[in-house]
């Protein structure tokens, strides 16, 4: 058909639209070559070591984000904290509508003293007439002292202003900047300061515990995969060896040498072996999705590149337990909690000392004001609570009791780790042992194998005494790297103990 094809485009196309037909087929072959290795290059699974699978969980994992987030957010309360030591200034702004304008009447006092003061000149002017030798002007009723009265309360009315003024107007805006400086809390603003550095500090320790929690998952992740990637591997070398000794079998059946009980007995060997495969070949698929979860990553990687090799670790258990004070991020959390409660004690002694604190205070609009209000002002105030019905002491002695309880709690952890310690590397040395043990049953059974294995081809033997034999080979191969795992296993719990899980890369050394 291709060759029919060709030969009819090349009898109806023209030389230079065939030249242009050839230019543009190898075009499109580059392209898809290009495009082919593009994909290529997308698809391609990284290669996951140890240690890089511990740094992608470091950076990816988002138990570790938040607490890292966390932190920063621990580092601004710190900040808003030392904020306290300086003073605070605000600005309050409005505008006011009365119901009328504000004023004052002393109305009346003006009146009082007009009249007084012509009464007064009523006065004078009669003293005046009797020292020149005239009649008293001391009679209200006559025009005389009507005349001279009126005269004296016209000239003091028009004299004085009037004593009606406008305090404040029906509309007025008003806007007031305010500082205050605290002179002394009584030691509460430092051990705020305090307690703020404390939590950053606990939230540093915190982060340290959960990216240790997550260093051991991962770590437990990356073992079992490489543990079910070997486990894979003896049991396609017992499929192999099943496939042999089925073929094997079925020659000597074919030959009349055995009976066809041990060709079929050959042939649920390999059946079983399949499906041991098959089941361990998807627990290692599971292993390798959770890895992935815990590192956080999208991109597939190929089978953990390192390998379950044997590496003694000399340490002593008296070397491990003087490591927890200094690596242990549980113990310096209680510490941080202990100095915390300490602060907290600060603040409730803080309680029975004074506040005071300087202020001061400006009106912008100053030509709204009163005569009774100032355009600024400046002072000291100072506060102290008397009597709140004993409050403060027992939060003070609640206070000196949690840290009492602290202190129990530490002990108590302490013991706890050092319990975890003992365990951890009982269970590695107990692991250890039972893996240097092993090794001899290994090599004893693959000689039993290699024997039953002749008696069978020579017609001594059966069927299932090598099937067996090749059974209790593969049994104690992946006991030993089961053991192998757990020795591993139990190192990674006792460094994590201890808090030195920086040293868990030696295990793929």
């Amino acid at each position: 058909m291709m060759l029919l094809f060709k030969m009819d485009l090349y009898s109806f196309v023209s030389t230079k639209d065939l030249k242009l037909l050839h230019n543009t087929i190898a075009i499109h072959n580059v392209l898809m070559i290009l495009i082919l290795c593009f994909s290529i290059s997308i698809c391609e699974t990284q290669e996951l070591t140890f240690e890089k699978a511990i740094d992608m969980a470091l950076q990816n994992n988002d138990k570790v984000l938040q607490y890292k987030e966390k932190l920063v957010q621990k580092k601004y309360e710190k900040r808003s904290a030392r904020g306290n030591l300086l003073p605070s200034v605000s600005l309050s702004a409005g505008y006011t509508h009365l119901d009328d304008p504000l004023t004052i009447d002393l109305e009346p006092i003006r009146q009082a003293m007009i009249s007084l003061q012509s009464r007064n000149q009523v006065s004078l002017a009669s003293m005046a007439s009797q020292i020149k030798g005239g009649p008293a002007i001391d009679n209200p009723s006559t025009p005389t002292y009507q005349a001279i009265y009126q005269k004296a309360y016209s000239a003091f009315d028009q004299a004085l202003p009037n004593f009606i003024d406008t305090l404040k107007e029906q509309n007025y805006p008003s806007a007031v900047i305010t500082a205050v400086q605290p002179l002394f809390t009584g030691g509460k603003i430092r051990a705020g300061i305090r307690a703020a550095e404390i939590e950053k500090m606990t939230t540093s320790y915190e982060l340290k515990k959960i990216e240790q929690d997550v260093v051991m998952e991962t770590a437990d992740y990356y073992l079992a995969c490489v543990l079910m990637r070997d486990i894979i591997r003896v049991r396609q070398d017992v499929l192999s060896a099943m496939e042999i000794h089925r073929e094997r079998a079925e020659k000597l059946y074919a030959q009349g040498i055995i009976a066809k009980y041990h060709l079929l007995r050959a042939e649920v060997a390999v059946s079983e072996a399949n499906r041991n495969l098959y089941f361990d070949q998807n627990r290692y698929e599971v292993a390798k999705i959770a890895l992935r979860k815990c590192i956080n990553s999208e991109t597939d990687f190929s089978d953990p590149v390192d390998s379950l090799v044997y590496h003694p670790i000399e340490d002593t258990l008296d070397e491990f337990l003087i490591t927890p004070e200094k690596g242990q991020p549980v113990i310096s959390i209680i510490k941080c909690k202990k100095d915390l409660a300490n602060q907290k004690v600060a603040v409730q002694k803080s309680a029975f000392l004074p506040n005071v604190a300087a202020f001061g205070k400006f009106e912008i609009f100053s030509d709204y004001l009163s005569a009774l209000e100032p355009q600024w002002a400046a002072g000291v105030m100072l506060n102290l609570t008397i009597f709140n019905g004993f409050k403060n002491i027992n939060n003070l002695q609640s206070s000196k009791h949690l840290i009492n309880e602290l202190e129990k709690l530490e002990s108590g952890i302490k013991d706890d780790i050092r319990l975890w310690i003992n365990k951890a590397y009982r269970d590695m040395r107990s692991n250890e042992k039972q893996f240097l043990l092993l090794e001899s049953d290994i090599k004893l059974a693959d000689e039993n194998l290699r024997q039953c294995k002749s008696r069978f081809e020579n017609g001594y033997g059966t069927s299932l005494e090598v099937i067996d034999a090749q059974l209790v080979l593969e049994k104690n191969r992946i006991d030993r790297l089961v053991t192998l795992h757990d020795y591993y296993r139990s190192y990674i719990d006792l460094s994590t103990a201890t808090g030195t899980q920086e040293q868990i890369t030696r295990i793929f050394r």
